[in-house]
């Protein structure tokens, strides 16, 4: 999980594998395949080439913060703590079933993209980020164990607001 490394080939991931990196860097062209990223550990880390169209999953410690290393368009994101930060780089796919995943934690930047993608509300409370600045939002769902939802920002959905449990609330 730290250290370099670097390859002249391609790395062949099988669909469904992950990729787990806390700090070090990448260099490599990744599969096509659709595996699973996990940025962990405490320290501050930039993306890279293995995040590739796949599932991101941000599970970093509340102090650390998962910046977006270039232009990147993901299946769906899964922000369970720490910092996820998008800048105006992140698209989420047309795949019909791209989601945002919030837990914990917070998206900063704005999601560029207009393809469809549903943002979805577990854990406790929180406040709404960026994970709400993209026109493509199709469905919204909130199912808290307990607290509120604050939204924090105006947004346009095209399909269903799902609250199976807890409170969604408007920002002052």
């Amino acid at each position: 999980t730290s250290g370099i490394l670097a390859g002249s080939t391609n790395l062949t991931m099988s669909t469904g594998s992950t990729i787990s990196r806390s700090a070090g860097s990448m260099t490599w062209t990744a599969s096509s395949y659709k595996y699973n990223v996990t940025y962990t550990g405490s320290s501050a880390i930039s993306t890279g080439p293995e995040l590739s169209s796949n599932t991101a999953i941000v599970n970093s410690s509340t102090t650390n913060t998962v910046t977006l290393g270039g232009t990147q368009t993901l299946d769906s994101l899964n922000l369970t703590a720490g910092t996820f930060a998008a800048g105006t780089i992140l698209t989420m796919t047309n795949s019909g079933s791209s989601a945002i995943s919030v837990s914990g934690g917070l998206m900063t930047g704005t999601v560029q993209t207009s393809n469809n993608y549903d943002v979805i509300y577990t854990g406790t409370g929180q406040n709404s980020g960026a994970e709400l600045t993209g026109t493509g939002i199709s469905d919204i769902v909130v199912n808290l164990t307990s607290g509120t939802i604050t939204l924090t920002s105006a947004f346009t959905i095209s399909g269903n607001l799902t609250l199976t449990a807890g409170t969604l609330a408007a920002g002052s």
